[in-house]
């Protein structure tokens, strides 16, 4: 099945859901479809796992909130806030401290700051004495 059949298969409410959740096989057999399932692998079975660890915590951290601020506590609002404060906080010191310390060559000719050459912007000149295009000519 060339591309834009796959597209046409895809977009074909029949067989959308099919197309969507299945991959073809090798071409050692054509037209037989595996679902996703079948293709996982150990990596793809632990993701999964995390996944869905990380969904129930969520909504166990999110219940516990909601509990929380009906109950008007005042912990439940001072605590996630801070959470989140000093995650930020963290986040943009890590940032500045990246780009206080990294360390960039500069690619190109090297410009030095002698006085001996034509100058330009604060006196760089190239580093040799030689003539450069965009000067005009003397004639």
């Amino acid at each position: 099945m060339g591309f834009i059949g796959r597209i046409d298969a895809a977009l074909d409410p029949a067989v959308a859901g099919q197309a969507l959740l299945s991959h073809p096989v090798p071409r050692s057999e054509p037209g037989r479809l595996v679902s996703s399932a079948a293709m996982a692998s150990r990596t793809d079975e632990r993701s999964r796992v995390l996944g869905g660890l990380l969904c129930f915590g969520a909504i166990a951290a999110a219940a516990l909130f909601l509990a929380g601020v009906l109950a008007r506590s005042y912990w439940a609002l001072a605590i996630p806030v801070t959470v989140v404060v000093l995650f930020v906080l963290g986040l943009v010191s890590w940032i500045g401290w990246t780009i206080a310390t990294v360390q960039v060559e500069a690619e190109g000719e090297r410009l030095s700051a002698s006085g001996s050459g034509s100058g330009g912007a604060g006196g760089a000149t190239r580093g040799d004495a030689s003539a450069d295009e965009n000067t005009p000519s003397e004639s």
